[in-house]
Parts: C-alpha cells; structure tokens; sequence
C-alpha cells in the first residue's frame, strides 16, 4: 500500500520516524503483509518556524528520513500522478497508545540492518556502553542537555560511557570524554550502537524515538518545558491529548527498564534516576500482550544477526543420528494439550525409550503438571518467546534455533543447551560461518519443526499431542500466551466445524506433506499418532475414513 508524506503539511524531522511507525500499523489495518509498506514523498519541505535553513532540512530529509525506511522492511517508490496513496497517517504517538490500549495490537520495531549491526560491534569489540546522545541544537536551545551534568554523571558512575553529540558538533571532542561521530551522523550506525547499549540516556529529542520502538534499555528525561508556551509538546496537557501519556505516566508498550524520567536533567536527578533503575537495566523485558513486535516474519538478514551472535556463545549442535526404535512423543501448545497430558505420563511411563519433547508454551504447562520434558524445542526469532519460558530445568535438553532472539540464549546460559539451525531463505549464508551446518526443515510452525528435528535425531515413531491448528472459541492455546492473538475463521472437516485461522490450516497442509516425505525416506518402520480433539486430528480421521471407503470399494 502507498503512503503519502507530503513535506509540504508534515515537517522534514525525526518525526517521520514516528509517522513510519504509524504507517506501518495502519498498512496492517488495511490487511497488508509486514514489508509491503511503500512511502511517497510529495513536495517541497514546509517552515518550521524553527530557524531550520532548507540545507538543514534537506540534510534530515536525506540522512534521517530516507535512511529510517528499510529499517521498517519499507520502500521508498517515487511519487506520480493519479497513483492512489492514503494520506491520513498522523506523526503523534497517540495514534499507537489507542492501537495498543484500545485494540491490544503489537507495535513494530525498528531493524537494525545487518551490515551496521557488525560494524557497530567491531567497533564496540565486546563493549557494553552506556550511550548518551546530546540534544546541542540552535533552536529552543533551553531543551537542550545540560552537557556539564552529563560529563560529571559519565565521569563518577563507574560506567563505560560514550557520548552521540549533535550531528552539527559531530566532530568535535569533548572534554576528553569519548564520542561516535559516526553515530551523529549515520543513522543506521546509530540504531546499531542504541542496539547495542547496556542503556541509552538522553532528553526529549529526536533520535529517542530508534529505542522508544526498539527493546534496548532507556531513560529519557526533560519532557515538559512550560517556560516555552509556544512550545506545544513541553506542554503537561498536549502530552496527554496528542501523546496519550498523562504527565508522569509511561507509554503502554515500555518495559521497566525503558522509563520517561520527569524530571530536567540536572546531575542530583540523573543519579536519582540511575540509581533506581539500575537493578532493571540488565534484566529482558517481560513483554505482554500487545508489546511485540509486529514483525511476524523477521528478515533473512535480522535472522543472520541472531544466528551468528548465538553461535558465537553455544559451541554444542543438534546431530544427526541413525534411524533407531526411540519413541519421539511431541507436546505442542494447542488447547487440547489440557485433555491428554494424563495419557502423555501414561505414555512416558509404559513405553521403553520414550523422549518428552516440549515447544513453545507447552514447557511451562508439562512442568507445572509434573512432566519434565526430557527435550525443549524453540525456533521463533521474536523476544517474547523469553519471557514464556519461565520454568527452565536443569535436566532438560533445550534444543533452539540458531536464529532464537539473544534474550532466550541469555536465559538458558547456565542450562543445557544446543544449537540447530532453521532451513530459511537466507540459511545458506551460515555455511559461511560454519561450513558443516545441518539446515532442518519441516514447516512453518515449532511443532512442525519439532517433528523433522526428532527424526533427525533417529526417531520413528511419533506420538504427536496438542498439534491442533485449531482454537475452543476465544481459547487459542493450553495455556496463556504472550503472542500476538490470531483472527479466527470458520472451517469444515467433514461434519465438524472448528475455528482456525489461514496460517494454522497451512500448517495442517504442511503436516500431512511432511508425513508424506518422512514416509517415503524411511527404510523400514515410521508411524505417527495424532492425539487430541482439534481440527488437524479430524482431518487424518477424515483421511483415514475415505481411504477405507476407497479400499472397500
């Protein structure tokens, strides 16, 4: 879909990034995929009244505008006419307060682009800094940062501080003190260092909003500026009616350790603010409902990121073994979990050399039934599949995708853990890095993936509980969910009617494939049982039921 930003109403500054992100929740209203957002720049920049020459504004439309859209999976397409654009998209961040609060939707975050990504930690060379980017502006020069209160707050708390200065004073030393001129002036390298602080600080400016949408710690301070009445956003009551943040309040989407400070920047209120948020700073975010990323699939080039900083921190893999007599029995997250996993004991205690293997949510719901899964298997590259996992046990083996977020690596670094790594678009280039990669496939879903996992390993038989690939009404999983809620539709299996949605009737279809390929690459004995009362188990009786009407005819 085409989104028009027309320069001529909507100024040439870092609130197009907010306006992005505005773009790319309404594109997904309209019922567009993540990465078919197209943005349309229309005329010439508008005055600001801010003393801003056209070569300044230029040089933010062309350095900060334009490098901020493939950050969002977006494209720039040049503007023509008669080509149908949507033109109503606001730049406020009232607009993703109401799409959180109001309709519990998942906010997107801005990429980090792989190149930058390796640059910034070349840079870094295992550094965990603390990153201050100074507002040094010519215009409303009251807002800017107390630099004095900074340099004596870098200089005595003990940390690894350097300093983003305005991109104007980019090169610049500063007192001593270490700077990133890069970072001032190269906007993707800035996302990359934000990305890779142990925290950012700053006051109210532009390039807050790269962590405000990103799951890098920050605090921000120096909102309100009633001394400027002509100054609407200093203003306590335009924060409430444009931001949708009362004074004093944090948007709905930040973690503990991304906090509004409301307080000047003065050195007591910096100290006071690090002091009470350092035990959070260093802590994964507890994500919830509507606070993930929109980003359902993530680009080859995010997912390479994942996969080599995991494979730099785990040296085990997941082997492939001869076919044996094993027993693979497989617990996904699907409500019917809750009927059968009295038969998975029954099952684990009477078959000789039965392995438990959990995915996703099923782990916690196994544990706090008595059911230690002897394997745990996770594939998905979002954060929140971290703060799902809240019972991690020593005797489990968790067998994750090399293209896992860092936070579920970060997690499970004291348990037993190895690596695989996921058949995707972009897989190949791990041979780059590790020459003897075994690639998995096996579908869309982790339970998919599961299944080709454990016959890797030499497994044969299956017995699969919870595969559902349908809901009970608004009951979506066994258990709670931290995910983003899928929209239902209706579907008939013979007589029977279940609630499903688009993605999980694929997910059926690959299973049966997967059945097929598996089947047709044995040597000898493979069989898979379906347990549970969802949509996926009726389609294999279904099967079953027409295959024996065939055969009897």
């Amino acid at each position: 879909m085409n989104f028009l930003y027309d320069r001529t109403k909507k100024p040439s500054s870092w609130d197009f990034l907010q306006w992005l992100i505005n773009a790319e929740i309404a594109n997904t209203y309209a019922g567009a995929k993540s990465g078919d957002l197209k943005v349309v720049f229309k005329g010439e920049h508008r005055e600001d009244g801010l003393a801003r020459p056209v070569k300044q504004r230029q040089a933010i439309f062309e350095n900060v505008m334009r490098p901020a859209i493939p950050t969002m999976a977006a494209e720039e397409v040049p503007y023509q006419d008669g080509m149908e654009l949507a033109d109503d998209v606001p730049y406020l961040t009232r607009f993703v307060v109401d799409h959180v609060v109001h309709n519990g939707g998942d906010v997107p975050y801005f990429r980090v682009p792989l190149q930058a990504a390796r640059e910034a930690q070349e840079y870094l060379k295992g550094r965990k800094p603390v990153v201050i980017t100074l507002r040094e502006a010519s215009y409303y020069p009251t807002r800017n940062s107390n630099i004095e209160a900074w340099k004596e707050f870098a200089r005595t708390c003990g940390e690894d501080v350097i300093f983003v200065r305005d991109t104007s004073k980019a090169d610049e030393p500063l007192d001593g003190f270490e700077t990133c001129p890069r970072a001032s002036k190269d906007l993707w390298f800035r996302l990359a260092l934000m990305h890779s602080a142990r925290c950012n600080l700053m006051v109210g400016n532009g390039p807050w909003i790269l962590t405000l949408y990103s799951p890098s710690p920050w605090l921000c301070f120096g909102q309100l500026h009633p001394e400027i009445p002509e100054y609407k956003p200093g203003q306590p009551d335009w924060w409430a009616n444009q931001m949708g943040v009362p004074e004093g309040g944090q948007f709905p989407w930040s973690h503990e350790n991304q906090r509004l400070i409301w307080r000047d920047d003065s050195l007591e209120s910096i100290r006071d603010a690090w002091a009470q948020y350092l035990p959070v700073i260093d802590e994964p975010p507890a994500y919830k409902l509507g606070e993930i990323k929109t980003k359902g699939v993530w680009s080859d080039e995010e997912r390479l990121e994942n996969c080599l900083r995991n494979m730099s921190i785990i040296r085990d893999r997941v082997p492939e073994l001869p076919a044996h007599n094993g027993t693979a029995i497989i617990a996904c997250y699907g409500p019917s979990l809750r009927d059968t996993y009295k038969t998975i004991r029954h099952q684990r205690n009477n078959i000789p050399g039965a392995t438990l293997v959990s995915v996703s949510g099923a782990h916690d719901f196994l544990v706090d039934s008595g059911l230690r899964p002897n394997i745990h298997v996770e594939c998905d590259p979002r954060p929140h599949k971290a703060a799902m996992l809240k019972k991690p046990q020593r005797k489990t083996r968790y067998f994750l995708a090399s293209c896992v977020h860092p936070d579920m690596t970060a997690k499970l670094k004291r348990y037993n853990v190895a690596l695989w790594h996921l058949l995707t678009t972009g897989a190949m280039q791990l041979f780059d890095h590790e020459p003897d990669a075994i690639l998995t496939s096996g579908g869309g879903s982790v339970g998919l993936r599961a299944v080709n996992l454990m016959y890797q390993l030499g497994y044969r038989v299956f017995l699969i509980h919870g595969m559902d690939c349908s809901f009970r009404g608004e009951v979506q999983h066994a258990s709670n969910h931290l995910g983003k809620r899928q929209h239902p539709r209706r579907v008939r299996v013979g007589e029977r009617w279940f609630d499903t949605a688009s993605i999980q009737v694929a997910y059926a279809r690959q299973f049966f494939d997967l059945c097929e390929k598996m089947r047709a690459h044995s040597e000898g004995k493979f069989q898979i049982g379906l347990h549970g009362d969802g949509m996926l188990q009726a389609m294999a009786k279904e099967a079953m039921r027409i295959n024996q009407e065939e055969i009897a005819a």
